[in-house]
């Protein structure tokens, strides 16, 4: 099911500029200057990257940015969207199952729960993928809900408003294929949206396990972009997952 091919060209763009606020975008990018800096990585994949929110402020910092994303709509946005002084950042349209880097980036940012769209066999391709492309002790940070933090929350029904928009989402886990899938109908200015959603959700050892197969050797969990260590119930898993020194 390729429910995210209308997600993102319907509920999304009604709802993208609503989901995170300036002081947590300052935050999260805080927080990745500080480990991208400290590890001496420069050269960066966001991938997807939406709108580019974090690439358009990491580019800033001067770092050199790659921003994929399968949208050519969100990719526009953030074109017109970046700061002049992120002009350099590199805008692409492709695939995330389809990644042909080699040995190319320092580090891979998959945020904001965008890893496990895909059925297993395709999620696993992504993981290769981003291993292949980062160079020798590499990092990829993954932000993602795992059991561990979205079961104790879980909820059949979610409701927001912001601003003019008014989000309903309806919620299954269905605990058979290991996904939330979920129903999202979304109203901005008299019109109505209603559009799918299916993300398969991994447990930590789970994802640790992923990640292992296709090489990476290190870990780090964090709770948030605070920095505190992960632990069962905190509101996302920030995974960094690095590759081993290799020629």
């Amino acid at each position: 099911m390729n429910w995210w091919k209308d997600y993102f060209d319907e509920a999304w763009m009604m709802m993208q500029e609503h989901t995170k606020t300036p002081a947590q975008t300052e935050q999260e990018c805080a927080f990745l200057d500080y480990f991208l800096h400290n590890n001496n990585y420069h050269k960066i994949l966001d991938i997807p990257c939406s709108t580019g929110r974090i690439a358009r402020h990491l580019a800033t910092k001067g770092y050199a940015i790659t921003a994929i994303d399968y949208h050519e709509k969100l990719l526009e946005i953030g074109k017109q969207k970046a700061f002049p002084e992120a002009a350099s950042i590199h805008w692409q349209q492709a695939d995330m199952r389809q990644l042909h880097y080699q040995k190319e980036f320092d580090a891979i940012l998959c945020l904001f729960n965008s890893f496990g769209y895909f059925d297993d066999a395709a999620n696993f391709a992504f993981l290769k993928g981003a291993y292949q492309a980062l160079r020798s002790g590499g990092s990829l940070l993954i932000d993602v809900h795992v059991l561990e933090t979205l079961l104790p929350i879980f909820t059949p029904n979610g409701f927001w408003k912001f601003d003019d928009c008014i989000v309903l989402e309806e919620r299954n886990f269905n605990y058979e294929t290991g996904r939330m899938e979920g129903t999202w109908t979304v109203i901005r200015d008299g019109k109505q949206t209603t559009s799918q959603s299916s993300v398969r959700i991994y447990s930590y050892r789970q994802l640790i396990e992923l990640l292992q197969q296709v090489g990476f050797t290190h870990f780090t969990s964090y709770g948030s972009y605070f920095g505190e260590q992960f632990e069962f119930g905190d509101d996302q898993l920030l995974l960094i997952a690095t590759t081993e020194n290799r020629t």
